[in-house]
């Protein structure tokens, strides 16, 4: 069976990426073609590398999330190539072409069906002659106003001519739709990069892509921004027409501006950053962390519930405390000995917190997530904010 590399790469997306990394092994080593095994083979020990030196403690975080941005990168560029692997063995392998008397491209697939492609002349086609749809439809985007340093970010874009077709199992809650004034039967999409390298995008899909009116067709990107301030991603749309037998395009360009974040640099409590220029400096005398012993005087308030307002207050703190979801996910693990993963799968911060602090809720633990929390993060100005208004 052929991989599924959507599946693989929503994998990526959710930042579970040691379980896509076994999965794309497993079926690299089924090939013949050994030269897939050897590629991810690589990438897994770059990959286990990094994390055995993160548990070591022998990188700075700063060194780690870089490294595993990397391995990321590698590993979507590994699947696109398997992509292109494996339409090329589809079609060769069900599909036979030939020519025929009226020197006609002639392709038999492997239920027996013929698709006769023609060879017209150029003077048979009227100079104003479309040779493509031309109907009005709709266009859906999911680009986040807000990224995360070195986070791996899923960004759709969709087309059709029905409009109740974009958000069919659809699951983000952020879009944006815009009416077309015409969409051909071959649509082009892009996502560009913007003057300086500020992001790496990786493109799954082939840029042109068959819209009929059935259904909608859909373009994924996976953006990773790496670098600080707010940058533009520039979204094309392109209508494919064919005018005397030559391509046609007429572009529709988007311009989105994106807000880049910083992520977390220690495992603890960072120091107090200010950005000039660009550039990050720490003070001079950070806070200091507490020791085991000290972190043991930490404590909470009791209490049975919280009100909607503290909620609010809480998660905001935790959002100020936890930069990143890779940073929840550590917390998690060590200090609640959770699989973030198995609580939500979302990828936006605001949204796996508002889950946690739910879960946390629901199961009668809220107060041990809040001590667990101010014992992890004690300097965080919001969090102690919080715990202190407990009392």
């Amino acid at each position: 069976m052929p991989l599924n590399t959507k599946e693989i790469r929503d994998l990526v997306s959710k930042n579970r990426l040691k379980e896509a990394i076994k999965q794309v092994e497993e079926y690299t080593q089924a090939l013949s073609d050994t030269h897939f095994n050897d590629i991810i083979t690589a990438i897994s020990q770059k990959y286990e590398g990094n994390e055995r030196s993160n548990l070591l403690n022998t990188i700075s975080y700063n060194t780690y999330i870089r490294e595993r941005s990397k391995t990321t990168v590698s590993l979507l560029g590994l699947l696109t190539k398997m992509d292109e692997y494996q339409e090329e063995q589809t079609r060769t392998s069900s599909n036979h072409v030939s020519i025929d008397g009226d020197n006609n491209i002639v392709i038999q697939g492997s239920n027996n069906n013929h698709i006769t492609i023609g060879t017209e002349n150029e003077s048979d086609v009227d100079d104003n002659e479309i040779v493509s749809g031309n109907n009005g439809g709709y266009l859906l985007y999911s680009i986040p106003n807000e990224m995360t340093l070195n986070v791996l970010y899923k960004c759709i874009i969709r087309i059709s001519i029905l409009k109740e077709k974009l958000l069919k199992d659809f699951f983000v809650e952020t879009v944006r739709i815009k009416n077309i004034e015409k969409v051909s039967d071959v649509m082009e999409v892009d996502l560009i990069n913007m003057g300086n390298k500020n992001f790496l995008i990786e493109k799954p899909n082939s840029k042109d892509q068959i819209v009929d009116g059935e259904t909608c067709t859909e373009w994924i990107f996976y953006v990773t921004p790496i670098k600080l301030g707010l940058h533009k991603l520039i979204l094309k749309i392109s209508t494919v027409a064919f005018i005397n037998n030559k391509e046609r395009k007429k572009e529709i360009l988007l311009e989105e501006s994106v807000n880049i974040l910083t992520i977390e640099l220690y495992d603890d409590n960072p120091p107090n950053f200010k950005i000039v220029e660009g550039l990050i400096i720490g003070d001079e005398n950070p806070p200091v962390s507490p020791t085991t012993s000290e972190q043991d005087l930490l404590t909470v308030p009791h209490f049975d519930t919280l009100t909607g307002q503290q909620l609010e207050q809480f998660t905001d703190a935790l959002i100020s405390a936890y930069r990143n979801r890779l940073a929840l996910e550590r917390f998690c693990r060590y200090k609640l000995d959770k699989n973030l993963n198995t609580i939500t799968g979302n990828n936006n911060l605001n949204d796996v917190v508002f889950q946690l602090v739910e879960y946390f809720e629901a199961n009668g633990q809220l107060h041990q997530l809040v001590e667990e929390a101010y014992k992890d993060k004690p300097n965080s100005p919001l969090l102690k904010q919080f715990v202190e208004s407990l009392s």
